[in-house]
């Protein structure tokens, strides 16, 4: 019987440090450069413990093959294991995401090359800080010989890839997913945690006087404040007064919007550019600050996505020291407050996106966490949601108003845009 030609099966490997850019420009040159030894060193100790090959280096990002999908596995397992257990030189854990496919390539005699190699890149992309994503393929060739427990990630449109990629998270057998504590006291694929939304919500307004200021929030609103309203700007709700920051920012893209693009995943990145001045959301009235005004944007980002769940998606990097009009004491949770105003605005109530039009509820999904605002109506979907310790806002529009549509991909990709 004549030996047969195909190639082997190998495994692909890619990892990549997350927020490694915002690192340099907070810490400096010197300890990105230690941050950056000292990730090398564990990655390459794990690479050489399972047999892999260092393909390719660059910057933060290794390209490692292995003989199997299995050993990529345990590679990857292992280097994560150990960057939690690291300190990075300005404190804290590395931040590691790796993605791993398997299948077969050509040695074109400078390396291997073939669509394997491009949907492993593709994973790791998608992969959040602490997380190692595989596809299907990988977990069909491993489900049995390694004892993982696989989390579903959803179906993917990677980039370049013309049919959907279904993808797993996976940990030890037995290890209790990172978010599913979090999950336990609702059956809500989110998990709606009662206790801090009421309790952040209370910390603004004033336990006594959450009913009439809700009361008074809606009375003192202008109507192209309002969700549904038809204007410019997020959720078409009419532009306010120009922003101080709407001074002339440079060529696309300048600094700052290229370092929150670099945090962005790429099925969102890709469709970015400058959101226009009379873009920035307006920061729904309060009793104390009459006036209208611009939510203070540092950078902002209108991803037109073209057809895709959501029409549009916006994101906002807001400046957190912001003094509001007619507020002395007001400096800081311009993103809790914002969050805030608009679920008064919306009237909606603590509950689950799934089952109702008009709800709001915490969130936390893998490493990131925060709140969730949902407001369909026949001609507008959107979903507002905000990360904890982040000074973002992030908006997802669908002008055909299917708010479950919206919510599907929320729950399948919104949540995963930042690094």
């Amino acid at each position: 019987m004549a030996q047969s030609d195909a190639p082997p099966i190998r495994g692909f490997l890619f990892a990549d440090l997350r927020g490694y850019t915002q690192f340099v420009e907070k810490h400096g040159d010197a300890a990105a450069s230690e941050l950056l030894t000292n990730y090398r060193t564990l990655v390459r100790a794990a690479v050489a413990q399972f047999q892999g090959a260092e393909i390719r280096t660059e910057g933060d990002g290794f390209y490692v093959v292995f003989p199997s999908a299995s050993s990529a596995i345990r590679c990857g397992m292992a280097i994560l294991e150990e960057a939690a257990r690291s300190t990075a030189a300005a404190g804290g854990a590395l931040r590691v995401g790796i993605g791993i496919h398997a299948g077969e390539t050509v040695d074109n005699g400078e390396g291997l090359v073939g669509s394997a190699v491009n949907i492993a890149a593709r994973v790791c992309a998608l992969a959040a800080a602490g997380e190692l994503l595989v596809t299907e393929t990988v977990r069909g060739l491993v489900r049995t010989s390694i004892p993982l427990a696989f989390e579903p990630r959803g179906r993917r449109h990677l980039k370049g890839i013309r049919e959907p990629i279904a993808l797993f998270a996976i940990r030890p057998a037995g290890a209790a997913s990172p978010s599913r504590a979090r999950r336990l006291a609702s059956r809500s694929p989110i998990g709606v945690q009662r206790g801090p939304v009421l309790a952040a919500f209370a910390a603004l307004v004033g336990v006594a006087a959450v009913a009439t200021v809700v009361l008074a929030l809606g009375l003192l609103s202008d109507t192209d404040a309002n969700h549904g309203a038809h204007g410019s700007g997020p959720a078409g709700r009419g532009s306010a007064a120009p922003s101080a920051s709407a001074t002339d920012l440079g060529a696309f893209p300048n600094a700052g919007e290229k370092a929150l693009l670099a945090r962005l995943d790429s099925s969102v990145s890709s469709f970015c550019r400058r959101a226009e001045v009379s873009d920035y959301p307006p920061m729904p009235k309060s009793p104390v600050a009459q006036q209208r005004y611009t939510v203070p944007v540092q950078v902002g980002l209108r991803c037109a996505r073209g057809g895709s769940a959501p029409d549009i998606v916006w994101l906002w990097e807001v400046d957190p020291t912001f003094h509001e009009p007619g507020h002395k004491s007001f400096t800081e949770a311009t993103v809790d407050t914002f969050f805030f105003r608009e679920v008064a605005n919306s009237s909606a109530a603590l509950g689950d996106c799934a089952t109702k039009d008009v709800a709001y509820t915490d969130w936390s999904f893998g490493l990131h966490s925060g709140k969730l605002l949902c407001d369909a109506t026949p001609a507008r979907a959107r979903i507002d949601w905000i990360f904890d310790g982040e000074e973002l806002i992030a908006t997802a529009e669908r002008d055909d108003g299917d708010g479950k549509a919206l919510y599907r991909w929320w729950l399948e990709e919104g949540r995963l845009i930042l690094h």
